[in-house]
């Protein structure tokens, strides 16, 4: 069910409270709003600060072949990469979130990866119901992929040119096969599951919440910010939003993001004591909210192909991918300043070296009270060794394969100093057991949770877009007689 927002008077409170209120139409809020609203005794309201498509998508949005991060529909962050470069984050703002404006990259995180969480509940065998519950895979059948999702996952079975010789080179270069990179098997080369048909990447409102907006239980408030959770004797009993109206929920679950669900709990007095005070927050509860969180190091080796190969329309930004147990790279089909509209990015086609199990662990914290100053990032990449030398043998190894001139150690740390970026993968921002507990739960404040992004503890080997899904899938399945 679609509304209008009210008009909004200072103070006023919505007259009824609604079961459950999802902050944020990302990936992980509109797998919640649909699942959560198959209950059709249960109401559910999910709200977003972008617009919401159902048959007015922008053509970027839409197409696989251009990764929109600079679209009007964004927000835009910087960060502090290292204490010498400052880097771009962009992130969705838009009924579907980031996965909207991505790459189309499906791959779950591995069993290494889940397993090493620690946490119960969350192992590689317990989350692997939900990864398939969320999918269509069109390529390949068995317990390991789900033929019934909402997902739509299919891989390329007609590879550009600059994937094809990039996988021929790694074959050349002795790494095994990856047939399946959602099988939780060894690492290796190997085509990507992509959310992508018919070259239009597929996100989840697409998938999951158009297909419910008909049910009279659930309603979608699109343009709608959210500054703060309302929370009364160490409950959450709603939010305020811009222009102070009031929405009152039993529960509230936050799922705005790795940065915007942290965000919002700072400002709701939830969060560092220290860092709240400093900025005149009454302190709720003192939590290492924004603290300690993780990402994946990125950087893009430009070089020159053989020959040049003209792209057909629809042809994903990346197709392929080497996987090691500390590196990723990615061959993209375009170069940057073709892929990413208004980056800046160089006319040649690019190698993106990603360090996939990185040391470094980054902070968010308030640059002011104002709930629409955007918050401080400074991902701290490579302040150890082992990260250094682990991101200069990865740009080592791509030279390797696309047969450029050999570099010493000191020439190859330029080019990781000269071309670091961010694969925009942030997680653990109110990570599981430090921030919320297995149920999602915010510790010391009943009624509110959150469940996206964030709550990751540590990111993924692989990028997280799928395990986001799963998580919140998994998370409205537990929840299925925990939330009235």
């Amino acid at each position: 069910m679609l509304t209008p927002p009210p008009v909004q008077d200072g103070g006023v409170s919505t007259p009824q409270p609604v079961d459950v209120l999802v902050v944020g139409g990302g990936s992980a809020g509109c797998v919640l709003a649909a699942r959560l609203s198959e209950d059709p005794a249960r109401e559910v309201l999910l709200v977003e600060s972008g617009p919401l498509h159902t048959d007015d998508w922008p053509a970027e949005l839409l197409d696989a072949g251009v990764i929109p991060a600079r679209h009007i529909e964004t927000w835009q962050y910087t960060s502090a990469l290292t204490a010498h470069r400052t880097g771009h984050v962009s992130r969705g703002r838009v009924v579907g979130g980031s996965g909207a404006v991505n790459g189309g990259y499906f791959v779950r995180a591995t069993p290494t990866d889940l397993d090493g969480w620690g946490v119960p509940g969350f192992s590689y065998a317990e989350l692997l119901p939900a990864f398939v519950r969320s999918e269509t895979d069109a390529d390949l059948d068995g317990p390991l992929h789900g033929r019934h999702g909402p997902m739509p996952v299919q891989r390329r079975a007609r590879l550009h040119p600059l994937s094809a010789t990039f996988t021929e080179a790694c074959r050349a270069a002795g790494f095994a096969e990856e047939a399946d990179k959602n099988s939780g098997g060894a690492p290796g080369i190997g085509r990507l599951p992509l959310n992508v048909r018919n070259g239009v990447r597929v996100n989840a409102a697409m998938a999951y919440l158009l297909p419910a907006l008909g049910r009279p239980n659930l309603t979608v408030r699109a343009e709608t910010t959210v500054v703060r959770v309302l929370v009364e004797d160490e409950r959450a009993t709603g939010v305020e939003l811009a222009g102070g109206e009031m929405v009152r929920a039993g529960q509230v679950v936050l799922s705005a993001g790795a940065l915007a669900s942290a965000h919002l709990l700072l400002l709701s007095g939830i969060g560092p004591a220290a860092q709240l005070r400093s900025h005149g927050l009454a302190v709720h509860t003192d939590l290492p909210v924004g603290q300690g969180f993780s990402d994946h190091p990125d950087v893009a080796v430009p070089y020159t192909p053989v020959e040049h190969a003209p792209r057909p329309a629809g042809t994903p930004a990346l197709e392929v991918a080497l996987n090691t147990p500390t590196l990723e790279l990615r061959p993209y089909t375009a170069p940057f300043a073709e892929l990413v509209v208004g980056s800046g990015g160089g006319p040649r086609p690019s190698l993106g070296v990603a360090l996939v199990r990185p040391d470094s662990r980054g902070e968010l914290r308030l640059r002011s009270a104002e709930p629409l100053a955007p918050p401080e990032l400074a991902h701290h990449y490579l302040e150890t060794a082992r990260d250094r030398t682990a991101l200069r043998e990865g740009v080592r190894l791509a030279y390797e394969l696309l047969r450029l001139p050999d570099a010493d150690d000191q020439e190859l740390d330029r080019m990781v100093a000269a071309n670091l970026g961010t694969s925009m993968h942030t997680v653990g921002t109110c990570a599981l057991g430090d921030v919320v507990d297995e149920q999602f739960r915010v510790h010391g404040v009943a009624g509110l949770r959150v469940v996206d992004a964030s709550v990751v503890p540590v990111v993924p080997s692989r990028g997280p877009h799928a395990t986001v899904i799963a998580l919140a899938e998994h998370a409205a399945a537990r929840w299925a007689d925990d939330i009235s």
